[in-house]
C-alpha cells in the first residue's frame, strides 16, 4: 500500500517529550500513517444507513517490531453528528478487510467541525502487518476526502435497512473500496482524510518538569526543519502541515517589537516557574479554513507543529520554548528538547513564540522596561516649532522594582545623523510605581525644538532608564527612534528661531518671526493672518500711532497690526481703529500642524 510517515527526527522528538497530562490518558504515536498528500478536498456525506469508513495501512515499511501500538486516530470533519465510533482492525493477509479482526473501539466524541484528533483511552496493540483504521459514522455525518491518491485504500461498508456489527464485518452486506466499483459504487476520486499514529509499545511514561530542557538519547538529522522567510532563526516541520494536517492550513511568521510581548507566565499543574524571556519575539499567523478550525478557534492549530529555535551559545544549555495562548495572551512553557544547536517543541497555537531561561541566584531582577511606538506631533518635525511626544512604556518582566531615587529617567534627544550632533534634548522622571509587571503607561513629553541642519536627516530617539538605575533582564531594548528630514513649516521659507526670546531682539526680527505668511481675505468677512505659535496675540480698541504698523480693512472695519517685544515676549497687537455701525469683531486662533492663524471675523 502507498503510505507516508514522518521521519525519524520527529519520532525521536515525540518520544523525548512524552509527559503526563490529565487530558491525555494515552501516549502519542511516533509515526503518523497517512495516504493524504494533496491540499484539495471533497466533501462526502453518510446517507441512508450508518456507514463504516476505514483506511488501510501496511505497517511493513515502518520497520517496527510487533506488537505495534496505535495511539491516536484523526479525521477531517465538515459537519459532525453525535454517535461516531472509532475502530481499529488488524489484517493478516491484506486485501479486503472482510476478515479483519477488531482490536479496539471507543466512542469518538466528535462534536466540532475541522480537524479532530482522538487519542485512544488506551493503546490498541496490533500484531499483524496490515491495519484498518476509521469510524462507524451516523447518518448525516460529513467528512473530507483528499482528491489525490488511490481510492481503493478507503473502504465503505453498511447494511441496508440494518446496522453493522463492528466485530464482524461480514454483517456489512455492502463492503468495498470507494473507487466507483461495485458493490459500493461511490467514486471518491481520492481517499478519506483519516490518519493514525503508531509506535513501538515498550516505551514508558516519564514525568517531565516544565521549564527544564531535555536532551534526546541519540543524535538526529534536523535537515527537514525549514526556516520561516522573515524569522530566520525559527524553523518548523513542513511535514506536520503537509502530511499530518493534510495541507489544510498555512503558517507564516514575523518578528515583533518587545513592547508587544505578553508578560504573564502560566504555572503548570504542581509547579511554580521562575523564568525570564530572552531572544527574539516571534508572532505566528495561521490561515485555517473554517471547516478545519478547532472548535471555531482561528489560531488553534489543527495539528501540533514542531518548531525549533536557533539559540545563542550562552543560552543554549538552558533555553526552553514557550507559546502564548488565551485572551489576554499568557505564556505557556512547552516541553522542550535540545538537538545540537536547536531547541524544539510541539507548538499548538499560532501566536507569540519565544524562548525562556530559568532564573538563578545571580539573575537580575525580572524587570524589563521597553518603549513602544511613540506618537510625535508634528511628524516630520518642522524647524523651530514645538514638538510633543506620547511615549508608551511597559514592564514586560514579572517583578515590581524600585530605584535609589524612586523614579525612572526618560530622555528624548534629537540627533543630526550626518554629524552625530545632539541638537536638542528634554528629560522627565516618572515614579517607579507606574511600571509594575505588565503595566503600560503613557509618558507625555515636550516641547522639544529643532532649528539646525534643515533639509537633512535627523533621528528623534527616546531612551528609557537613561542613567541605568534599573537592573533589567535586557538593557538593549530601552531605545525607540524615528528618522525624518527637517523642513520649514508649510508656507514659511525660514526656521522659527526661539532662542532670541531670551534677549532683546530688533523689532524687524520680531516682525519677520511673527508673520509667516501674507494676510488673506476669506468670504469678505474674515481676515486670516498666518503667524508664529510662539508670538502672543493681543486685540485692543484704539489707534496705534505708529507709521510702521500695517493697516488692513475688513467690511468697514479698520485695523492696524504691529509686532513688538514687551518684557522679552514677542507680541502681535491687533488694534481696532474704527468700525462703522454696530459691527463687532471676533478673534479666533487656529492652532494645528497645518495652520497657525489668527482669524478676524466681522460676520457676527
Amino acid at each position: 500500500m502507498h503510505k507516508m510517515h514522518k521521519p525519524l527526527f520527529i519520532a525521536i522528538l515525540a518520544a523525548a517529550i512524552v509527559f503526563i497530562l490529565t487530558s491525555s490518558p494515552a501516549l502519542t504515536g511516533d509515526i503518523i500513517l497517512t495516504h493524504n498528500s494533496g491540499s484539495e478536498s471533497k466533501v462526502f456525506v453518510v446517507e441512508g444507513e450508518p456507514s463504516l469508513v476505514i483506511n488501510g495501512f501496511d505497517l511493513s515499511p515502518t520497520g517496527m517490531d510487533f506488537p505495534v501500538a496505535v495511539d491516536a486516530v484523526s479525521i477531517s470533519v465538515v459537519e459532525p453528528v453525535p454517535g461516531a465510533t472509532l475502530l481499529v482492525y488488524q489484517d493478516a493477509n491484506g486485501g479486503s478487510p472482510v476478515d479483519a479482526e477488531l482490536v479496539y473501539q471507543q466512542p469518538a466524541g466528535i462534536t466540532s467541525a475541522g480537524y479532530n484528533r482522538i487519542i485512544l483511552n488506551e493503546a490498541a496493540l496490533v500484531t499483524e502487518p496490515v491495519i484498518w483504521v476509521g469510524f462507524y459514522l451516523p447518518v448525516g455525518f460529513r467528512f473530507n476526502a483528499d482528491t489525490s491518491g488511490s481510492s481503493v485504500l478507503t473502504y465503505w461498508g453498511w447494511a441496508p435497512g440494518s446496522i453493522v456489527d463492528p466485530k464482524n464485518l461480514r454483517t456489512a452486506r455492502i463492503l468495498g473500496p470507494g473507487d466507483g466499483t461495485s458493490p459500493v459504487a461511490i467514486d471518491m476520486q481520492g481517499i478519506a482524510r483519516i490518519t493514525t499514529e503508531v509506535r513501538e509499545p515498550y516505551r514508558t511514561e516519564t514525568k517531565v518538569v516544565i521549564g527544564l530542557q531535555m536532551e534526546p538519547e541519540f543524535e538526529q538529522d534536523t535537515s527537514i526543519m525549514q526556516p520561516y522567510p522573515y524569522c530566520g532563526t525559527l524553523l518548523f516541520d513542513p511535514e506536520d502541515i503537509a502530511i499530518t494536517g493534510g495541507s489544510s492550513f498555512k503558517m507564516s511568521c514575523d518578528v515583533k517589537q518587545e513592547f508587544d510581548a505578553p508578560t504573564e507566565v502560566i504555572n503548570p499543574s504542581g509547579q511554580l516557574l521562575d523564568v525570564q524571556r530572552a531572544g527574539h519575539l516571534f508572532k505566528l499567523e495561521a490561515q485555517i479554513p473554517p471547516q478545519d478550525q478547532v472548535q471555531g478557534a482561528t489560531n488553534t492549530l489543527p495539528v501540533e507543529v514542531t518548531h525549533c529555535l536557533e539559540i545563542i551559545p550562552s543560552d543554549l544549555g538552558q533555553a526552553v520554548i514557550a507559546e502564548a495562548r488565551g485572551i489576554p495572551e499568557r505564556w505557556h512553557v512547552l516541553p522542550s528538547v535540545r538537538f545540537d544547536e536547536l531547541v524544539c517543541a510541539e507548538v499548538t497555537t499560532a501566536s507569540f513564540i519565544s524562548y525562556f531561561l530559568p532564573r538563578g541566584e545571580d539573575s537580575p531582577q525580572n524587570v524589563n522596561l521597553v518603549p513602544g511606538w511613540s506618537h510625535v506631533e508634528p511628524h516630520p518635525i518642522e524647524c523651530g516649532l514645538p514638538t510633543y511626544l506620547r511615549i508608551p512604556v511597559v514592564n514586560t518582566g514579572q517583578h515590581w522594582f524600585d530605584t535609589p531615587t524612586g523614579d525612572v529617567k526618560i530622555i528624548v534627544e534629537n540627533l543630526h545623523v550626518r554629524t552625530g550632533t545632539v541638537t536638542g534634548a528634554i528629560e522627565i522622571k516618572i515614579e517607579t510605581s507606574y511600571f509594575g509587571p505588565g503595566n503600560r503607561h503613557i509618558v507625555e513629553m515636550g516641547p522639544i525644538y529643532v532649528d539646525q541642519y534643515v533639509n537633512e536627516l535627523h533621528r528623534l530617539q527616546v531612551r528609557i532608564d537613561f542613567d541605568n538605575q534599573v537592573e533589567e533582564t535586557n538593557d538593549f531594548d530601552n531605545t525607540w527612534f524615528t528618522e525624518y528630514v527637517l523642513a520649514h513649516a508649510a508656507g514659511s521659507s525660514r526656521c522659527y528661531v526661539t532662542s532670541w526670546l531670551t534677549a532683546t531682539p530688533y523689532p524687524s526680527d520680531v516682525e519677520d518671526f511673527c508673520f509667516v505668511g501674507q494676510p488673506a481675505y476669506r468670504d469678505r468677512d474674515k481676515l486670516v493672518i498666518p503667524h508664529s505659535p510662539s508670538c502672543k496675540i493681543e486685540v485692543r480698541r484704539g489707534n496705534v500711532q505708529d507709521p510702521s504698523a500695517i493697516e488692513m480693512s475688513l467690511r468697514n472695519c479698520t485695523f492696524r497690526i504691529k509686532s513688538e517685544v514687551e518684557q522679552q515676549e514677542a507680541l502681535i497687537r491687533y488694534s481696532l481703529v474704527n468700525c462703522s455701525g454696530s459691527r463687532q469683531v471676533n478673534v479666533e486662533m487656529i492652532r494645528d500642524r497645518e495652520a497657525w492663524e489668527v482669524i478676524l471675523d466681522t460676520n457676527i
